[in-house]
């Protein structure tokens, strides 16, 4: 993977990657290409009140990023489709608007394509294949431990010695979304997406849950609703500073599919900086 960053001046950032490989053999293609504007109206909305973002990114919606997974497998929960319906929670290109209050209190609102990244189609050498712009919204709070500004800790306490995080980040987003399954026929199919997060730190134990609901009006092209719940666990043990244990449950139910769950047991190793070994099973 290629990754490219930087700053033009002090409130104007851009970062993009490329993936070499994909799935072991695949040229992966663009991932992620943006540019955010921090502190985007000054004056009495400062320190990254309202930020904006603005390319191909993965929106905040996302309670689980794939980009900060330590495993090598990547979350079901963000991965799986729903019958004909490509919606996965992935980068997606569109604009977002997100910030901090008051330390601990972050938010994001969104307009996005909705239908992935992938290449130009049939419909008119286009990557989106219809008009539809799909909108999300995300809000979370922050109990305890360094908030969300970077605050709340003294210098020393940032050392690892030292610094004992006990914190709770609590979050919770919804989506609207219309996709098109058939171009020729113009068949759409209407979902939502709905869902809570908890991010529980407690010194060397870090616990990730999400759970997320939704209802698809036609996924399948049959007029028929499906309905879907998913939910993740996963529990990072911090052994030493460079080595962490990890374990992971997840599952998804689709109506008239039958229930995946999945299993990953891992451990990753920082052997040198930018440099990580995994041992994992995924059952």
């Amino acid at each position: 993977k290629l990754v490219s960053g930087g700053v033009m001046g002090d409130d104007i950032s851009f970062f993009a990657d490329l993936a070499l490989i994909e799935d072991g053999s695949e040229f992966g293609g663009v991932e992620r290409v943006f540019i955010r504007f921090n502190d985007f109206l000054e004056g009495n909305y400062s320190n990254n009140q309202i930020n904006i973002i603005i390319g191909q990114f993965e929106p905040a919606f996302v309670l689980l990023s794939n980009h900060r997974r330590l495993t090598y497998t990547p979350y079901l929960s963000n991965t799986f489709q729903v019958g004909e319906n490509n919606f996965q929670f992935k980068n997606l290109r569109g604009f977002e608007a997100n910030g901090i209050f008051r330390a601990r209190f972050d938010y994001a609102i969104g307009v996005i394509n909705g239908n992935g990244v992938g290449t130009a189609d049939d419909s008119g050498n286009s990557s989106d294949n219809n008009s539809m712009k799909d909108v999300y919204t995300y809000v979370g709070y922050k109990l305890g431990g360094l908030a969300l500004d970077g605050s709340g800790v003294t210098k020393e306490e940032m050392l690892y010695k030292e610094r004992k995080e006990k914190s709770i980040h609590i979050k919770a987003f919804g989506y609207i979304g219309e996709n098109r399954l058939d171009i020729q026929q113009e068949v759409n199919d209407r979902f939502n997406r709905y869902g809570l997060g908890v991010d529980l730190r407690y010194n060397n134990m870090n616990l990730l849950a999400s759970l997320s609901a939704g209802s698809h009006g036609n996924p399948n092209s049959d007029s028929r609703k499906y309905d879907i719940f998913s939910y993740t666990v996963e529990t990072d043990v911090t052994i030493y500073p460079w080595l962490i244990g990890i374990v992971r449950y997840e599952n998804v139910d689709v109506d008239y599919s039958p229930v995946k769950d999945e299993v990953v047991l891992a451990v990753a190793a920082l052997i040198r900086a930018n440099l990580k070994l995994t041992i994992e099973s995924s059952l």
